[in-house]
């Protein structure tokens, strides 16, 4: 009862339910039955001693003569030998109802031991049918409730399923032939019958067949018992209906008139058949009394007593009925009986039936006191288990037993000394108020108690035990005055899953000692407890193994250390973020994390915030530390939480960068697009010049040089726009093998026959989106930069690899999207850039070079391209080691159209007349590109912004051949 509830159990409890509700139903059905078959068998007596009479009177006469015997006294005989097996199976079966009847099976077996005794002896009911007809009905249902609930017990007892397979065959094949027998028109004595007798023999042989089948199967003593004695009665039986037909068959003289054994025939030879038949019975009986644990003794010495109670109780019932009817009739002046009867019955149902209940009640006690006993046992271990079900930890279940029992036994101190580990905790609840002489007494008592176990038993507890006191509330207390000394002490052992035996104790200051009724409901509760304890340590076990995989399974390194700062715990992610710094053994405390001080975690911890530690080692991990203190009692201890956030730090460093270079790129356009037009301006008007009129010499060269100069900027301005994304691009499908093949031999002409360059890739061809002059670009200037990181030579390699970013992935770059990528890395053996300078390597005019050697916007011309095509652009570098320049770009299906690029026509500037509009917010820009086109024998038609353009395109829709338009204006 202590147990968690199973599906099983409450399965079994919802069908104890529902039997609870029906067993009124069933009882009632006993009973209707009962009357039934005894009223029926009652009634056809006086028939069949008239019919058994006339059948001597008319065949058997001068037999009877002839040993002095008369037909009244044939015909008793026989009526008494059928009476004799109604009344021994009327007797068994009613002995099994009225001393189980609560069961299903007692109650079955009795139903069909009544019906069968009624219905055995087929001339008593036949008797009854030929002198009143009208009762068909009722002998037929008699008849069908005997037969079927024969065949039913002897294909199902005691299991409650049918044992082998072949009995529902054989029980449906009978229940057919039954069924037929009933209905088929009854006579007064039915022929059919008579062809059935050659069918019970083949009946009796498949039940006798059916219970050795069980015999050999069952291996409980208890059920070889009950079928032994079942088949031992049915085979008797059997044998004794062989003997009889088998005489009747075999010996014909035996009835012939005058033969001197015909008064064998006539009287002696039906006992052949029913004195084994009421073997039957009485087989089943035993099998059912004796061997489903009954004292057959104690049945049939108390049976006369509460039969004798409980009729006298029913006389005074039926006597109250019958009263109060008669003074109906007096008061009424009426001779309608009916009403009567239904008042007096009802009334004396209302008034007599709780008195009743009550008297029967005393009766059950008085007759059966120990069964009365064992239900209260039953009842209390109940309600006490219900109270221990709900508790989760042993010091609630032993608040919640301990005071249970000094109310349920009537004690005044219940103790219990118990410990997980060894006998420490001692817990007493008391009723009445104890005096510190009688606390201490309790206290000797149990320890003294324990200690008397054997040592192998229970281990001596500990000296100091500090006892746990819970006094009852005022409302449960014995109203009495503090007890001063106990005298009566009883102890018995406690059941300890997770350690040594305790002891649970009950000791009262009024009584000498304990009754043995007491003592053994003490030894139940002690079980109780021992099976709750067992519960919450199994519980607790299963919750223990759970935190401990979800503690070892979780990312997050957990570390736990005691008052001294020595490791209780810690799991596999700690350990692994520990990594070189191995944790000290159990015996040594943790005095630092990298290199700060424990001390400092700590006193963090006390604020709450975390800190974050650069870990000892090649890989430079930042693991994120915060300290929480925990209260475990007299000590107190810490939690450490360790977290891995390196890539998170490189992410957000990654996310500032691009954030930063963003800011960058949106200050360097807008400088870069009045810068553009400044130069614009010089190399137009300084080009005009130098196509003019014949210059000196040294002019021209000084016009050279500005126009030469001006293309720089404008060249550096174009590297500017690239970095922040705003260079127009033609965009066309490249595969990158052949790019990179080709590129590759236009270097190894450039670079330094210092510098050896290779070129590796995995794949034969792979296709992307991008503008193949910006590409060149970038890899030009990663080569350039390569270059002039290798001053005295060196290898640079070109590897070219295909990617791809899953869902869910943690992924390079934080908006990296899934997908397929190409990445091209440039790897140099160069002397490498330190951790400050890679913060900053993309930054525009950024240089480490002295400024005859660069600008600084290299890179950042390089990072700007590569995020305008959607990719990414990444370096890993280290002094001394070279560096690693990865290039990230989307990649295109391999089945996607190439597109070809058409041949430029490189037509001469010169025109023919036809009509450019120039749109340009800048005048001076636009009034330069207008003179120069003009030169060139162009129309021009220029416009300040785009809506002035759009309404020139719109009035002159045929005459304008070319737009030339600024891609950045107001």
């Amino acid at each position: 009862m202590s147990q968690p509830d199973s599906t099983a159990a409450a399965a079994a409890r919802h069908k104890d339910e529902l039997w609870g509700r029906s067993r009124r139903i069933y009882h009632a059905i006993w009973m209707a039955t009962a009357v039934l078959a005894l009223g029926t068998f009652a009634a056809a007596m006086p028939h069949h001693v008239r019919a058994l009479q006339q059948t001597a009177v008319r065949d058997y006469s001068a037999a009877l003569a002839a040993f002095d015997l008369s037909p009244a006294a044939y015909a008793f005989y026989f009526a008494g030998i059928d009476l004799l097996s109604f009344l021994v199976c009327l007797i068994v079966g009613s002995l099994v109802f009225w001393h189980k009847p609560n069961g299903r099976m007692p109650i079955f077996v009795s139903v069909m031991l009544i019906t069968l005794g009624a219905t055995a002896s087929p001339p008593v009911l036949n008797a009854l049918l030929a002198e009143r007809p009208t009762l068909l009905p009722l002998v037929s249902l008699l008849r069908t409730m005997g037969g079927s609930s024969a065949i039913i017990f002897f294909y199902l007892f005691p299991d409650g399923a049918f044992v082998p397979r072949f009995s529902r065959y054989l029980a449906a094949v009978w229940a057919l032939l039954m069924l037929l027998w009933q209905v088929t028109p009854l006579l007064p004595f039915n022929p059919f019958y008579t062809r059935m007798s050659p069918f019970i023999f083949i009946w009796f042989g498949t039940v006798v067949g059916t219970q050795v089948y069980r015999y050999r199967r069952v291996s409980d003593a208890r059920q070889r018992q009950q079928t032994k004695w079942v088949v031992s009665g049915v085979a008797v039986s059997v044998c004794g209906l062989a003997v009889y037909y088998g005489l009747r068959a075999v010996v014909p003289a035996l009835q012939t008139p005058g033969h001197p054994l015909l008064i064998f025939r006539l009287v002696g030879l039906p006992l052949f058949s029913t004195i084994p038949f009421m073997l039957v019975p009485l087989s089943i009986g035993i099998s059912v009394l004796r061997y489903q644990l009954w004292d057959i003794n104690l049945i049939v010495g108390r049976t006369l007593q509460y039969g004798m109670l409980t009729g006298i109780l029913a006389l005074v019932y039926a006597a109250s009925v019958l009263l109060l009817q008669l003074l109906i009739q007096l008061l009424t002046g009426t001779s309608q009986s009916s009403l009567a009867v239904a008042m007096s019955t009802v009334f004396i149902a209302l008034l007599f039936q709780p008195l009743r209940q009550r008297l029967q009640a005393l009766i059950d006690r008085a007759i059966y006191p120990e069964w009365t006993r064992q239900e209260a046992q039953i009842e209390a271990m109940y309600a006490f288990s219900q109270q221990l079900h709900t508790a989760v930890q042993p010091d609630e279940l032993l608040e919640a037993a301990l005071p249970y029992l000094t109310q349920r036994l009537g004690c005044d101190v219940a103790a219990a000394l118990w410990g997980e580990d060894d006998l420490q905790q001692l817990t007493i609840a008391h009723a009445r108020a104890l005096t510190p002489q009688a606390r201490m007494n309790v206290v000797q008592a149990i320890l003294a108690d324990a200690a008397a176990v054997p040592k192998t038993a229970v281990p001596p507890p500990q000296t100091a035990v500090t006892p746990i006191i819970r006094l009852l509330p005022p409302a449960e207390q014995t109203p009495a005055a503090p007890l001063e000394r106990v005298q009566a002490v009883h102890a018995v052992p406690l059941p300890n899953p997770g350690g040594a035996p305790g002891r649970l104790l009950i000791a009262s200051g009024s009584r000498r000692s304990f009754s043995a009724a007491q003592q053994h409901l003490l030894a139940l509760a002690a079980s109780e407890v021992g099976q709750a304890l067992h519960r919450i340590h199994a519980r607790s076990q299963a919750e223990q193994q759970r935190l401990a995989s979800l503690l070892q399974n979780l990312p997050t390194g957990v570390l736990l250390l005691n008052a001294d700062h020595r490791i209780l715990i810690s799991n596999q992610a700690a350990r692994a973020i520990l990594g070189a710094q191995t944790p000290p053994a159990a015996s040594q405390p943790l005095t630092h994390l990298g290199d700060v001080p424990l001390a400092t975690l700590l006193a963090r911890g006390r604020d709450g915030r975390a800190i974050e530690i650069a870990m000892p080692g090649t890989d430079a991990r930042v693991v994120s530390v915060q300290a929480q203190p925990i209260d475990a009692g007299v000590q107190q201890q810490w939690i450490l939480v360790l977290r891995d956030v390196t890539d998170e730090r490189k992410i957000q460093e990654q996310l500032q960068r691009q954030e930063r270079l963003a800011t960058v790129g949106q200050l360097a356009a807008g400088i870069a697009h009045d810068f553009n037009n400044i130069v614009s301006v010089i190399i137009l008007y300084a080009d005009l010049i130098r196509r003019g009129a014949d210059l000196p010499s040294r002019m021209g060269e000084r016009l050279n040089v500005i126009v030469q100069q001006g293309q720089r900027g404008a060249d550096l301005v174009s590297q500017i726009l690239d970095f922040s994304r705003q260079s127009v691009m033609a965009l066309q499908t490249i595969d990158l093998v052949p790019f990179l093949v080709e590129w590759q031999q236009l270097l190894a002409r450039i670079l330094p026959e210092t510098i050896q360059l290779t070129l590796a890739h995995e794949v034969d061809s792979v296709l992307v989106r991008a503008d193949a002059t910006r590409l060149q670009q970038v890899f030009m200037n990663l080569a350039v930069n390569a270059r002039d990181a290798m001053p005295e030579g060196g290898m640079l390699r070109f590897t070219l690899r295909t990617l791809v970013v899953t869902a869910g992935q943690p992924a390079r770059f934080p908006d990296m999207a899934p997908g397929a990528w190409v990445c091209v890395s440039v790897q140099d053996t160069g002397e490498g850039m330190a951790p400050e300078v890679l913060q900053h390597i993309f930054e525009p005019f950024f240089t480490t070079k002295t400024p005859q050697q660069g600008t600084g916007l290299g890179l950042a011309q390089v990072y700007g391209i590569v995020r305008q095509h959607g990719g990414f652009v990444d370096v890993r570098s280290e002094p001394g080691s070279g560096a690693t320049f990865t290039v990230y770009l989307p990649q295109l299906a391999l089945a996607a159209a190439r597109e070809a690029a058409a041949p430029a026509d490189d037509a001469g500037l010169r025109g023919q007349g036809e009509c450019i509009l120039v749109v340009e917010d800048d005048p001076r820009a636009r009034l330069a590109l207008e003179e120069i086109l003009t030169s060139a024998n162009y129309e021009v038609v220029t416009a300040e912004n785009g809506r002035d353009a759009f309404e020139l395109y719109r009035r002159q829709p045929g005459a304008i051949d070319l737009v030339l338009s600024d891609v950045v204006m107001p």
